[in-house]
């Protein structure tokens, strides 16, 4: 048989990517040739802003796994816009997935774009123990939607919470969720939303 075997890819950060409110792209998928691949971030993948609103972190592979601090924060704006999608998406114990923003909070997406809907929308999600996601607003919460098509698992801490309004957070999955985590989606003057 003539057959190719299959190239798997691994890209791997354990040191420092950062974009000062700008875009970084890390796709596994975009190697030359990989059939298959995965992301692991390890170290700190960074879009964040002192001075105008976050940026845009996009993580994709077949597998994605975050040990490090991903963040896109904004410390006068709107937090930016952290999206991590794969067939496998794992947010490990320690890590900090962060969209924060002074004013309000950003937007974070792991497993898909939106509910069921990507290029690549995850089979499973896993926020273990101790892992944090936050798109904290100082006025407005933001937005955070974890997704798997098989299974979403959260059992660290989900945070969209703002001083006057609170955001969003959904867990969904049209098969399994397991909820062992927080969500706090509070607000100083309204609650926002968490959504099963």
């Amino acid at each position: 048989s003539d057959a190719a075997p299959a190239l798997h890819a691994r890209l791997v950060n354990e040191g420092e990517i950062s974009a000062e409110g700008g875009v970084v792209v890390i796709d596994a998928a975009a190697l030359r040739d990989a059939v298959d691949g995965s992301v692991s971030a390890g170290g700190v993948v960074s879009a964040a802003s002192a001075e105008v609103d976050g940026g845009k972190i996009v993580l994709s592979g077949g597998r994605v796994d975050v040990s490090g601090t991903v963040d896109a924060t904004s410390g006068a704006g709107t937090g930016g816009t952290i999206a991590m999608t794969g067939d496998l998406v794992h947010v490990q114990t320690g890590a900090l997935v962060d969209a924060s923003g002074a004013r309000g909070g950003g937007t974070v997406r792991i497993g898909a774009l939106a509910p069921g809907m990507a290029p690549m929308p995850a089979r499973r999600t896993l926020v273990a123990a101790g892992a944090t996601v936050r798109a904290d607003g100082g006025e407005v919460g933001g937005d955070v939607l974890v997704w798997g098509d098989e299974a979403s698992m959260v059992r660290g801490a989900l945070s969209a919470t703002g001083a006057k309004d609170g955001g969003r957070i959904e867990i969904s999955s049209p098969a399994d969720i397991l909820f062992t985590g927080t969500a706090d989606a509070s607000g100083g003057l309204t609650d926002g939303l968490v959504l099963f």
